[in-house]
């Protein structure tokens, strides 16, 4: 049986029934993931440099297990893609070790559960897959509801240094099945350290990035609502 970690929320509150952090949580079961040799690599040999005479600081990750490994993406030619449950999908998922917890939201009137598994293939450590709703077999499509459950869980962490990634189907995602990549990243990045110009309060133009983009500030928990469908 899946342990289970309870997310309670209503109008003005975000909490856990646990007095555990949710990265401290999911960390001592990733832990464990990896000593019952479920991954299928360790981190062994990784290693990391930052390209500090660039204008950037961009970092680079030498993880070669990575590349022999990781499972091969199944080919796409569009950002948006069905969903097909003949393709490989985490409700396919029959190893147990692999299943961190689920984790189960309950609000005001609804109580809904979401999966958190280990990314069998890391780039770090703690590197796990958020999964919202896996049973509503979803295509790799950020929602409003799933953005909102990404905030809801990184007010509930500890460490300053867990990041939230979301990749399409053409930016190398290998499984059309709404997830999210949950990392701990240690080192400096440059989204550390960006510079906007305010367009609305809490959104931002970014002006120092090598690519167009936005940047959206959360202020405080009771805004992870507003918060998500401004950036959906």
């Amino acid at each position: 049986m899946s342990t289970v970690y309870d997310l309670l929320t209503t109008a003005d509150t975000i909490r856990s029934a646990t007095v555990t952090p949710f990265d401290v949580f999911v960390s001592a079961l990733w832990s464990k993931a990896m000593v019952d040799g479920a991954f299928r690599y360790t981190l062994d040999g990784t290693t990391v440099r930052s390209l500090d005479e660039g204008q950037y600081g961009f970092v680079v990750q030498n993880n070669p297990k990575r590349l022999t490994h990781k499972r091969v993406p199944v080919e796409n030619r569009k950002l948006v893609e069905p969903f097909s449950p003949d393709q490989f999908n985490f409700n396919k998922i029959t190893n147990e070790k692999e299943v961190i917890c689920v984790i189960r939201r309950r609000g005001d009137e609804f109580i809904d559960e979401h999966l958190a598994v280990i990314n069998v293939s890391p780039i770090e450590a703690n590197h796990f897959l958020l999964v919202p709703n896996p049973k509503d077999c979803l295509p790799q499509v950020i929602t409003q509801d799933s953005l909102l459950l990404c905030l809801q869980l990184m007010s509930l962490c500890e460490r300053n240094d867990t990041c939230v990634v979301a990749n399409s189907l053409l930016a190398y995602a290998s499984v059309n099945h709404l997830h999210y990549h949950f990392i701990s990243i240690s080192y400096p990045l440059l989204a550390h350290r960006l510079d906007g110009k305010v367009l609305v309060d809490g959104v931002y133009e970014l002006t120092n990035h090598p690519m167009k983009g936005f940047g959206f500030q959360c202020k405080d928990n009771k805004n992870n609502e507003e918060l998500s469908k401004t950036a959906r």
